[in-house]
């Protein structure tokens, strides 16, 4: 599978996190296909691809409604990559 670095962190960042709130049907299918195609890329992928999915679903997992301090939005420069 070939995804680059920068492409798969757009896809997190457009990615519906909270699909699995939705009462909308399709809304939740859609969700937990694309979740599952980014962790698949993530475990494929390894090293930074995983960190990326790791670091995101903490961003959108942590703050107030769970009861813990929330963490920052990931940054691509994060991951050694350049917005250019």
């Amino acid at each position: 599978m070939s995804v680059e670095l920068k492409d798969y962190f757009e896809a997190l960042k457009k990615h519906d996190w909270y699909f699995e709130n939705s009462d909308d049907r399709s809304v939740f299918s859609k969700g937990r296909e694309n979740q599952k195609l980014l962790e698949r890329i993530a475990n494929q992928k390894d090293g930074n691809f995983r960190k990326m999915f790791n670091d995101f679903s903490e961003h959108y997992f942590t703050g107030e409604p769970w009861g813990t301090v929330k963490t920052t939005m990931p940054k691509l420069k994060d991951y050694g990559v350049s917005n250019a």
